[in-house]
């Protein structure tokens, strides 16, 4: 799966999940800069889990800083997954 979809997913989460509307978001784009608190940061990883069929550990929730930060956490993710299957 591509960075370009990633992201693509993640503005239409941010979109219609959040009504926050970025036509670019920069990777070293902080979440909290975009609006989002911490509730709202766990709400976005649920439905992230749900889009890419994925399961992010604490660990990983509490790492999740910046877009970039988000983007390639879900990349390691999708490999990881791919790698077991």
């Amino acid at each position: 799966m591509s960075t370009g979809f990633i992201k693509n997913t993640l503005k239409k989460i941010f979109r219609k999940r959040f009504l926050i509307n970025y036509v670019y978001l920069s990777n070293n784009l902080y979440l909290q800069e975009i609006g989002l608190s911490e509730i709202e940061k766990l709400e976005m990883v649920y439905y992230l889990e749900s889009a890419f069929n994925i399961s992010l550990n604490d660990q990983e929730v509490n790492s999740l800083r910046t877009v970039g930060d988000t983007i390639r956490c879900i990349e390691r993710n999708l490999l990881t997954q791919s790698a077991v299957a």
